[in-house]
């Protein structure tokens, strides 16, 4: 926010801006959400810049009322400005050759999705995990065991099919020990790092304890150093897990498309969690039809991704776990 200033006339006219601050709730990982949700800094920052307007008799200039957008212009470029073909807003016609020159970079965006929306091809598939602890579900913090697990997964060939894996303290632990052998066999050739004297400085090195002895590894150029410090993070990962009582689940997702990624965000990040069909048709609107929105939420249920009662639309922990 700043705060433009005119004092005198004519050849003695000046003007002089002084910087107010910046009204911030949240970081920029809103916009990766694929659906960003209404920025309440906005509606506060227009709530501002009206009493201040009304108290001091300023002309208030706040030409993006819904969210933050770098291409709309200053005070003094206002008069540069054309209106968004899609918003409205007031904008300065970017000069990129890769991007249209009518509507600001948020409709181009919204644009761009709404086409990806239509299409409905193929997003993503795969093994998405999440872990529990004394029956409390919880995103993860170490992404190590998942992918480790999903290997496991392969070499049973069971992610051929939309499920779930369950993990539990039991496997987790026949999973570590098997970590703790796989490990002691691959140190029975452990040699240090050629790298030594005035070389050192070319490699990365790290001292890694393992079973009560202190290995140095050193990761650029060594890759057996390297596949024996991930298997030592790996097996301290399962250990914790397996000491803590940790249960991780697996979700196997086959062919989740555009379309099913947008619901799943907007019921989600959007709507908080659940939804009504009517918010649903509204944001879809002029995008797709009532026949085929029907039928991408029926499929997100017999996906297991959300539950629909009453008409009313809820993520489920899996929805959510391949978001």
């Amino acid at each position: 926010m700043n705060l433009y200033t005119e004092t005198g006339k004519f050849i003695w006219k000046k003007e002089t801006i002084q910087h107010l601050g910046v009204v911030s709730f949240g970081g920029d990982i809103r916009l990766f959400n694929g659906e960003v949700p209404s920025w309440p800094e906005a509606e506060l920052a227009k709530e501002w810049g009206q009493k201040v307007s009304e108290k001091y008799g300023l002309t208030f200039y706040f030409p993006s009322h819904t969210e933050p957008d770098n291409d709309c212009p200053s005070w003094p470029q206002r008069h540069l400005a054309i209106n968004c073909e899609d918003c409205g807003k007031s904008i300065i016609p970017t000069d990129s050759p890769y991007l249209p020159k009518e509507i600001c970079y948020h409709c181009h965006l919204n644009r761009e999705q709404n086409v990806r929306i239509k299409l409905n091809e193929f997003y993503k598939d795969g093994v998405y995990g999440i872990y529990q602890i004394n029956g409390n579900t919880t995103n993860l913090r170490d992404f190590s065991i998942p992918l480790y697990l999903h290997e496991l997964v392969k070499l049973e060939n069971v992610n051929k099919e939309n499920g779930i894996i369950k993990f539990d303290t039991e496997k987790l632990l026949s999973i570590k020990n098997q970590l703790y052998q796989e490990i002691k066999s691959n140190l029975t050739n452990y040699k240090k790092s050629d790298l030594q004297g005035d070389r050192r400085k070319f490699g990365s090195f790290e001292i890694v304890a393992f079973d009560g002895i202190e290995y140095e590894f050193e990761s650029q150029f060594n890759e057996n150093h390297r596949t024996l410090s991930s298997l030592i993070y790996r097996y301290s990962s399962f250990e914790q897990a397996a000491a803590q009582n940790w249960t991780y689940y697996l979700h196997i997702v086959k062919g989740v498309t555009n379309r099913d990624d947008s619901f799943l965000r907007f019921i989600n990040f959007v709507s908080k969690g659940s939804t009504n069909l009517n918010d649903i048709n509204n944001r879809y609107k002029n995008i797709l039809t009532e026949t085929e929105i029907f039928a991408t939420l029926k499929k997100l249920e017999g996906l297991g991704c959300i539950d629909i009662e009453n008409h009313i639309f809820k993520i489920t922990e899996r929805g959510q776990a391949i978001l």
